[in-house]
């Protein structure tokens, strides 16, 4: 048997001009020693002949020792009430150490005359670490036993008393009552086997004393709360509560294995202070011991457990241990349940408020369950959502949901779309994956609506949600998901346009542009803080938003010359054209630096689709109030409009004639527009002062517009 070691400080009092402090072995505070010349003195007015020896403990909270101590009449001495007292403190820590108290009692030695050198230093006690398996009380005690048990810890503030014919009556049992204690409830525990009166300590009446007969009736008066045990008089209750006998049978020898004493030991700790928890620790015992046994069920179980310890935050050690999961071994009460039967009791009971969701790891327990069993996880979870689940069984589906893997959505998703809706709220990131998507525009929205109460609900999710619609092409609901997530939705439109591996913001169907351009500030937004230049995600932005708009052209025209400069060679068609239009349109309104530059890369472009009746409508919509009226009989001509339209701006806005040679390189073009010049008195001077610059070599032209100028100068 492994064998420690502890030290135990004394102290020694007795008469020496009074009741005095004779010898100790450590310093001790002035409270301290207040302490102790009260509680070291005769227990009472006068001496009892019957009571010349007896036991104290109590706990010396300033100094966090417990206080174990013998009295001894001093018949010696001539003045009457004299007394010896030895008191050992030991250590609060050490109390948990001391399995068997029994040898502890053996360290008292009554002093003879002036105390020696034997009580001014520690005393070394070697102690068994194993824990007693019963006391060496006479089991014909046994009634006796349990109905002080039941007075004790049943009425758990009252002090009890046991009128007794000498104070080694109950020594025996007092001492194995204390022992039996777990060390929390060891170090709080007053007691006195001797007390000619009540004790006290700091106000408080100690919780189990041994008294004289002849004390009751002053006692009764002087603490009327209390509970008086006397088995010598008739009317004595002779029925103790099951809880009581249980424990008494392990104070009596009668259980031994002592599964009690290490289950009390084990889960007391945990409990606060005081006498409160013993009964409900016992009634928790027998619960499981009674479960085990088949003579009670999981949810009568679950149901004593949460009466007798009804808040979340009281025994979450036992809870665990009764009710956790089987990983990391906490549940080490009851591994032999199985794991499926008792989450079904869990999640569904009506006293779901007792247990605590993270201390029984409900989460964590979904997820095992989950990744060891798909299949059967899949199973339990259906069968649950059927039943009223409690706040832990949301928590399991929580942790259920959050184990999915998106592989498992897309089968989930095909056999079960209310099971899928379930798991997206909790774990909205599976609807990252298109295949969930596949089904009815009504399936769509209603998975659509889960997904955006999810309370996990993040911008990095919303954004995966919108590239997995729309990598499934499920345009149906574009106007419902731009609605539902707003700036992040736009975000996310704009960003999958831009990473698009086909060059052309034609993979975005239409539903989705009529989504955007209801959100023209969050499109402008996107673009003015991209970092992907000439992107498609830009000119996927340039085909929704209104270039005449007041908040596009007070974000100005440099914000797009990356896209003017590169688009051309990569785009084409009528992408392309509705891109230029929208370019040249703003690049018309002159929206500050970069305005005439945007006209250069655009003007071609628009003209020739225009010239070719290529322009559509919504293309040219944006234009309409940039160009001139004609006749009526040519005004159906676009081509000439934006001619005309071309000079007005640069002689109004007085752009550099170096930016109009630029922006009309056609030959053909070129002519017409001189030829339009050489009509009108202020275009004349344009073209003039133009024809000028370039043969003065002040302007670079290319041959064919040095050849048309030379004509026309």
């Amino acid at each position: 048997m492994t064998i420690e070691s502890i030290s135990v400080h004394q102290v020694v009092h007795g008469y020496s001009n009074g009741h005095s402090l004779l010898a100790t072995s450590m310093r001790l505070p002035k409270s301290v020693e207040r302490i102790l010349l009260l509680l070291t003195d005769l227990s009472g007015p006068s001496a009892a002949r019957e009571f010349d020896t007896y036991l104290t403990g109590y706990p010396l909270e300033d100094i966090s020792m417990y206080a174990l101590a013998r009295t001894w009449y001093a018949h010696e001495m001539k003045r009457p009430g004299c007394v010896w007292t030895h008191t050992l403190l030991i250590e609060k820590p050490d109390l948990g150490r001391i399995a068997d108290i029994t040898p502890v009692p053996d360290l008292f030695r009554r002093p003879e005359g002036e105390p020696g050198a034997y009580y001014r230093s520690p005393l070394k006690i070697r102690l068994p670490r194993a824990r007693p398996l019963g006391s060496h009380l006479a089991r014909d005690s046994l009634e006796t036993i349990c109905l002080v048990l039941a007075a004790l810890y049943g009425d758990a503030g009252a002090p009890v008393f046991l009128p007794a014919d000498a104070a080694e009556q109950y020594e025996a049992l007092a001492l194995a009552v204390w022992g039996q204690q777990w060390p929390r409830l060891r170090y709080s525990f007053c007691f006195s086997t001797g007390s000619i009166a009540s004790r006290r300590l700091d106000g408080r009446t100690f919780d189990l004393q041994a008294i004289p007969r002849r004390s009751v009736a002053r006692i009764r008066g002087e603490v009327p709360l209390a509970l008086f045990i006397d088995l010598s008089r008739p009317g004595q209750p002779c029925s103790t509560p099951s809880w009581a006998v249980a424990a008494g049978h392990d104070l009596a020898l009668a259980s031994p294995r002592g599964e009690l004493r290490d289950f009390l030991w084990t889960y007391g700790d945990e409990q606060p202070d005081g006498r409160a928890a013993f009964h409900k620790l016992v009634e928790a015992w027998a619960d499981l011991g009674a479960l085990r046994q088949g003579q009670l069920p999981m949810q009568g179980l679950i149901e004593g457990i949460a009466h007798q310890f009804p808040t979340a935050c009281e025994a979450p050690l036992l809870k665990s241990a009764i009710f956790g999961g089987t990983q990391r071994g906490t549940r080490r009460l009851l591994p032999e349940t199985d794991e499926e039967t008792l989450v079904r009791e869990l999640v569904t009971t009506k006293y779901y408020t007792a247990f605590d969701s993270e201390c029984l790891r409900i989460r964590d327990r979904a997820r095992d369950y989950w990744q060891a069993s798909a299949s059967k996880a899949t199973q339990l979870v259906v069968e649950l959502l059927q039943c009223d689940l409690n706040p832990l069984g949301e928590e399991y589906v929580i942790g259920l949901s959050r184990a999915v893997r998106p592989s498992d959505a897309v089968q989930i998703s095909r056999t079960n779309r209310t099971l899928l809706y379930t798991l997206v709220r909790h774990n909205p990131g599976l609807a990252g994956v298109p295949e969930v998507w596949d089904g009815s525009r009504d399936e769509q929205c209603e998975l659509l609506d889960h997904v955006s109460s999810s309370p996990e609900l993040d911008t990095p999710t919303v954004r995966s949600v919108v590239d997995g619609i729309l990598e499934s092409k499920s345009d149906s609901i574009a106007a419902e998901v731009v609605s539902t997530f707003g700036d992040a939705a736009v975000a996310s439109i704009l960003d999958w346009a831009d990473s698009s591996s086909a060059p052309s913001p034609q993979l975005v169907q239409e539903a989705w542009k009529r989504a955007l351009t209801s959100r023209p500030s969050d499109v402008l937004a996107w673009v003015q803080r991209s970092t992907h230049t000439a992107g498609f995600g830009m000119a996927f932005a340039a085909t929704v938003l209104d270039p005449n708009s007041t908040e596009v052209t007070a974000a100005g025209a440099k914000l797009w010359l990356p896209l003017a400069r590169r688009a051309p060679g990569r785009l084409e068609g009528a992408v392309l054209t509705q891109m230029m239009s929208f370019l040249l349109a703003l690049g018309l309104n002159n929206p500050g630096q970069g305005s005439h530059e945007l006209v250069e890369h655009s003007f071609e472009v628009v003209h020739d689709a225009a010239r070719k009746g290529s322009l559509d409508y919504s293309d040219w919509r944006f234009l309409g109030h940039h160009v001139p009226k004609l006749p009526w009989w040519r005004d159906w001509d676009k081509s000439e409009r934006l001619r005309q339209a071309l000079v007005a701006k640069f002689i109004d806005y007085r752009w550099p004639i170096a930016s109009f040679l630029r922006s009309v390189r056609t030959p053909h073009t070129f002519e017409q527009i001189v030829e339009y010049c050489g009509r009108t008195r202020e275009p004349r001077a344009f073209v003039r002062r133009m024809a000028e610059e370039v043969a003065s070599g002040h302007l670079e032209a290319s041959q064919a517009q040095k050849q048309i100028l030379a004509r026309y100068g």
